[in-house]
C-alpha cells in the first residue's frame, strides 16, 4: 500500500516521463550513432527510426495484453 501514496505515484510518473524522453531522443539520434550500410548505400534514417518505434510499440502491446 505504501507504493500507492501520492509521493510514489508522482515519482513513478516522473520516471516514466524521463524514460519516454530518453527513448525518443535516442531513437531520433540512432541513425547518426549507428549508420547501417547495405551494399554501397546507407539505410535511410527514417527507416531506422521507424523500426525502433515499431518494436517499441509491439513490446508495449505485448506487455499490456499479456502482462509480462
Amino acid at each position: 500500500m505504501a507504493l500507492g501514496s501520492p509521493f510514489w505515484v508522482l515519482f513513478n510518473a516522473a520516471a516514466l516521463v524521463a524514460a519516454v524522453y530518453h527513448s525518443t531522443s535516442w531513437f531520433n539520434v540512432t541513425p547518426q550513432a549507428m549508420p547501417i550500410q547495405r551494399g554501397e548505400e546507407f539505410v535511410p534514417g527514417n527507416i531506422i527510426i521507424g523500426a525502433h518505434y515499431a518494436v517499441w510499440a509491439v513490446v508495449s502491446l505485448v506487455i499490456l495484453v499479456w502482462g509480462v
